[in-house]
């Protein structure tokens, strides 16, 4: 069974049961995405297509949506970047070095200006793997999950996603979300190890483990990365 993705960039799909379907359809509006589903289509099969349809769904509805501006592509010196879960506010700082310093007791990086990006996206990485592991274990301790694994990668469509052998995968970006939408993705990413879809048992299980993760999952929405993290080196 394909992972069960909690992915960034699209809207909660509105689910529509009509009973002169043939086939399970989505469209992709400027207010939304619809799925119309035939009756007594298994969930499982409604989830599988949902899956098979995600890259798809990911372009589309940014084509849909209206173009904005992009932000600056690179990091800029004196710039600052925020680890809000962990109370820390690091300082970007330019200068001719080889590799990165960690300058820990001003909470600040030196970075060389032609390598910043590269340098500042592999620092963050070294320091999320020890940092989110340990709160996804904290997490599922205090909420009685088991998972078999965690693994960090950089990638541009999911905040994390959970195999159907309980493994979790998490965006090195989590590191820059504030505490409540970190744990609501983490959260997310182990109520996957009982229920590998969105159906009502789901949420069912996100409301017991995070009562407000409605709000939770707007903020997430609309929260902002810097321009330039997932912009072309």
């Amino acid at each position: 069974m394909p992972d069960a993705a909690l992915l960034t960039g699209l809207p909660p799909i509105t689910r529509r049961t009509n009973a002169r379907a043939k086939r399970l359809l989505l469209r992709v509006r400027q207010d939304g995405i619809y799925l119309t589903v035939p009756p007594r289509v298994p969930e499982l099969v409604v989830q599988q297509f949902l899956q098979a349809s995600e890259q798809w769904l990911l372009k589309t509805w940014q084509d849909t949506r209206p173009q904005v501006q992009p932000e600056l592509c690179v990091p800029v010196d004196g710039e600052y970047l925020d680890f809000p879960w962990l109370g820390q506010r690091w300082q970007i700082v330019f200068a001719e070095v080889k590799r990165l310093r960690e300058l820990e007791q001003q909470f600040s990086i030196v970075v060389n200006p032609a390598q910043a990006r590269d340098m500042i996206k592999r620092w963050v990485l070294k320091r999320a793997q020890q940092a989110l592991p340990q709160r996804l274990a904290e997490l599922a301790q205090q909420h009685g999950f088991q998972y078999s694994s965690c693994t960090l990668k950089h990638v541009k469509s999911r905040w994390g996603s959970c195999s159907s052998k309980a493994d979790i995968h998490l965006n090195v970006a989590l590191m820059l979300l504030p505490a409540p939408l970190l744990d609501y993705v983490l959260l997310h990413e182990l109520c996957h190890t009982r229920q590998m879809n969105h159906s009502a048992a789901f949420w069912q299980e996100m409301q017991r483990v995070d009562p407000g993760y409605q709000q939770h999952r707007q903020q997430l929405k609309q929260f902002k990365m810097p321009g330039w993290w997932y912009s072309a080196a």
